[in-house]
Parts: structure tokens; C-alpha cells; sequence
């Protein structure tokens, strides 16, 4: 009895440094799980900051961007200005051009009018001139025609007649012919003035024209504009759907992968069925077992709370069945690891 009961303190004593052991292993886990916990958190500061340095210069890229395309549509449009200044300028030359050249034609027409005025009145003093003379002709033949006629009087009397109707033919058909030649003066005039009517009507035909050649070409250059800005929406609207649709196809895709998830899970859960019931049947190192092999593939597929409960299993079975102790405190571990994380 008394070998016995030294055993029994001996024993008790191997129990307890043990004990102390494997709390001092604990406390050693512990520390190095707190350690890693803190240069984890390190890191994952680092990598925050990281992404924070990124992100600010990503955003001061796309701000000297905006501010780039902003210059540029200022330029341009000061350009655009410049060039409508530039169009207005020119017309206006041009209209100055064109009002001192229908100045100098307006004097030259006037000039052209003087002269002719000034060349019509030397015909018609020409003419009266010749009048005059072929009046005092005429006075001087019926002078002597009144002396032929007192002489021959009663001879000469129907030559007179005659020679009265030749005179008032003669005078009728320069009448005549003067009324021609002055109609046919009125009708060169009126000729001319309607060449000038014609010349000033092509010339406002022409600014007209050039005018809705002018207006056209703003107008085209308008409906380009607006051709490209809309063209510009509709990239802009297919951006949005595409983005749309891959946004939908993206939660198509996550609820088809939460199914195959539900289904999985299902196939487990009908599998852990499976396997509880085979455990329930088989003796305790077979259980333990099923239950290591279960808890590695919830390990490796990063269940590690459904681990963590099988490899607890397994100790309670077995105590020091394989691995089971070192993957019971890394899935306890890792546990915590990812409580914080969701913490964070």
C-alpha cells in the first residue's frame, strides 16, 4: 500500500508538471498569439496606410486630369472665340471693301452722267444753232421766194404750195427722227439703269449668298458639335449599361455561388449525418479518426469553428491522437483571428 500510494504521489506529481507544462506551453501560445496579433495589426496599419497614399494619388491624378481637360476646353474655346472674331472682322473688312467700291462706281456714275449730260446739252445748242441758221436760211429763201412770188405770183403760187408741204414733210420727219433719237437715248438710259439695278442685285444675291454660305457653315459645325456630344452620351449611356449588366451578372454569379454554397453545405451536413452515424457504431479510436479526418478538411476548407469542435471531439475520445492537440490550439487560434478581423 505504501508503494502504492508513492506511486499513486508520484504519479499525481507527473500529472501535475504536466499540467504546469502545458499551461506554460498555453501562456507560450498565448504570447506568440498575441505577438502575431500585434504585428498582424502592424501590418495591416502599414497596408491601410498604404492604401491611403495610393488612393490620395490616384485622386490628385484625377484631379490634374479635370483640371488638364479643363484647360483644354478653355483653350478651346477661347479659340473658337478668336476664330468668330477673326470671320466678323473679316466681314466687316469686306463690307468696308465692297461700300467703297460701290462709292467708286456710284461716282463713276455720276461722273459718266455729267459727261453725258455735259455732251447732250452741246448737241442740243449744236442743234438749236443749226436751227437757227436753217430758220434764217428759210427767212432769206422766203424772202426771195416773196420777191420770185410778187414777181411770179401767180406762176409760182402752186410751186409754193408744194414747196410748203416739202417743208413741213422736211420739219415733220426731223421731228420725227429727233423723237427717235430721243426715245432711243431714254431707252440706253433706261438700259443702263437696269444693268445698275442688275449689277447691285447680283452683288446683294452674292452677300446674300455668302451670308447663308456663312450660316450654313455655323450651323454645320453646330449640328457636329452636337453630333459628337451626343455621340459622347451614348458611349457615355453604353458605359452605364455595361456596367449595369456586369453588375448584374455579378450578383447573378454571387447567388448562384451562394446555392452551390447552400447546396454544399447541405451535401456536408448530410455527410456529417452520415458520419455521426457511423461514429454512433464504431469503436473510439475508429471515431477518432472520422472525426480528425473531418475536422482537416473543415481546416483546410477555413471552417475552423466546425474544426475546432471536432478536434475537441477527438481529444476528449483520444487524448493525443495524432495531431489533434496542435490543430485543436491553431483552430482556436485562428478563431480568435478572425473574430478580431470582423471586429476590425
Amino acid at each position: 500500500n505504501k508503494q502504492r500510494e508513492l506511486e499513486r504521489q508520484k504519479k499525481q506529481q507527473e500529472l501535475e508538471e504536466k499540467k504546469k507544462q502545458r499551461e506554460l506551453e498555453r501562456q507560450q501560445r498565448k504570447l506568440e498569439r498575441q505577438q502575431k496579433e500585434a504585428a498582424r495589426k502592424a501590418q495591416l496599419e502599414k497596408e491601410k496606410q498604404a492604401r491611403e497614399a495610393r488612393q490620395a494619388e490616384l485622386n490628385k491624378q484625377r484631379e490634374l486630369e479635370r483640371q488638364k481637360k479643363q484647360q483644354e476646353l478653355e483653350e478651346k474655346k477661347k479659340q473658337r472665340e478668336l476664330e468668330n472674331q477673326q470671320r466678323e472682322l473679316e466681314r466687316q473688312q469686306k463690307e468696308a471693301a465692297r461700300k467703297a467700291q460701290l462709292e467708286k462706281e456710284k461716282q463713276a456714275r455720276e461722273a459718266r452722267q455729267a459727261e453725258l449730260n455735259k455732251q447732250r446739252e452741246l448737241e442740243r445748242q449744236k442743234r438749236q444753232q443749226e436751227l437757227e441758221e436753217k430758220k434764217k436760211q428759210r427767212e432769206l429763201e422766203r424772202q426771195q421766194r416773196e420777191l420770185e412770188r410778187q414777181q411770179k405770183k401767180a406762176a409760182r403760187k402752186a410751186q409754193l404750195e408744194k414747196e410748203k408741204q416739202a417743208r413741213e414733210a422736211e420739219r415733220a420727219e426731223l421731228k420725227k427722227q429727233r423723237e427717235l433719237e430721243r426715245q432711243k437715248k431714254q431707252q440706253e438710259l433706261e438700259e443702263k439703269k437696269k444693268q445698275r439695278e442688275l449689277e447691285n442685285q447680283q452683288r446683294e444675291l452674292e452677300r446674300q449668298q455668302k451670308k447663308a454660305a456663312r450660316k450654313a457653315q455655323l450651323e454645320k459645325e453646330k449640328q457636329a458639335r452636337e453630333a459628337r456630344q451626343a455621340e459622347l452620351n451614348k458611349q457615355r449611356e453604353l458605359e452605364r449599361q455595361k456596367k449595369q449588366q456586369e453588375l448584374e451578372e455579378k450578383k447573378k454569379q454571387r447567388e448562384l455561388e451562394r446555392q452551390q454554397r447552400e447546396l454544399e453545405r447541405q451535401q456536408k451536413d448530410a455527410e456529417k449525418m452520415t458520419i455521426k452515424e457511423t461514429i454512433s457504431t464504431k469503436n473510439p479510436r475508429t471515431k477518432a479518426s472520422i472525426l480528425y479526418k473531418e475536422g482537416l478538411r473543415l481546416y483546410k476548407e477555413k471552417k475552423y469553428d466546425e474544426a475546432y469542435e471536432n478536434f475537441k471531439k477527438v481529444r476528449e475520445i483520444v487524448p493525443g491522437y495524432a495531431k489533434s492537440s496542435y490543430y485543436y490550439y491553431s483552430t482556436e487560434y485562428l478563431m480568435n483571428v478572425q473574430k478580431n478581423t470582423k471586429g476590425q
